[in-house]
């Protein structure tokens, strides 16, 4: 599996390294060139307990180097989600699926109306981490962490599962289940209501996309 993660600042660059460590062939693209180039010399170095390691994966800030992904994962910012989106195009093919593990609303209305024809799952995580450098980061949260995705149309994605990531989809703080009655699954009325009360990751400061 094929899996490219759209801005890898903090939280970006620490899911990278996370999936890394499957079998998915991981791709970081970002439009900090530094950033880019000092993880294809050295790995991105994940800080974390006083110690430091080295994770290979492949970078680029040319999407089309990846081609079309099974999995794109987008992490920029609310006002700089269109530009990446549209920017990433090239790893966007009619069956990718794209995750949004963003902070704030409205993310999820600006992919889904980019690419309306792809599968979209969208939800949050208790993983911490902040960047400290180009190709540094350091992950901040303790214990293991939880990460919850929903499916926007409230079906759970094979292809998600196959990757390896989470395997409990985040329910309704509403209806406890997805989906629900009384509960449109991916609209911005449920996306409030099951993101606004949950743990908020903290993310670095992006490079200005195009």
């Amino acid at each position: 599996m094929r899996i490219a993660i759209v801005g890898t600042g903090a939280m970006g660059s620490l899911f990278a390294s996370h999936l890394a460590d499957t079998d998915a062939e991981v791709w970081a693209f970002d439009v900090w060139h530094e950033h880019i180039e000092a993880i294809r010399r050295d790995g991105l170095i994940v800080h974390r307990d006083g110690g430091a390691r080295s994770v290979r994966l492949h970078a680029t800030f040319e999407p089309s180097d990846a081609g079309a992904c099974d999995a794109v994962m987008v992490f920029v910012k609310y006002g700089q989600t269109a530009a990446a989106v549209e920017a990433a195009r090239p790893m966007i093919g009619p069956a990718t699926t794209i995750v949004t593990l963003q902070n704030g609303i409205g993310n999820l209305d600006i992919i889904r109306a980019a690419c309306p024809q792809n599968p979209v799952a969208f939800g949050l995580t208790t993983l911490t981490c902040e960047l400290i450098g180009a190709g540094h980061i350091e992950a901040s949260y303790k214990g293991r962490g939880e990460t919850y995705l929903w499916p926007s149309d409230g079906r759970p994605s094979p292809r998600i599962r196959a990757a390896g990531w989470p395997r409990r989809w985040f329910p309704c703080p509403r209806t406890r289940r997805c989906p629900g009655p009384g509960c449109n699954p991916g609209t911005s009325t449920c996306e409030r209501s099951c993101i606004s009360g949950a743990p908020r990751p903290r993310t670095a400061p992006w490079p200005t996309w195009p």
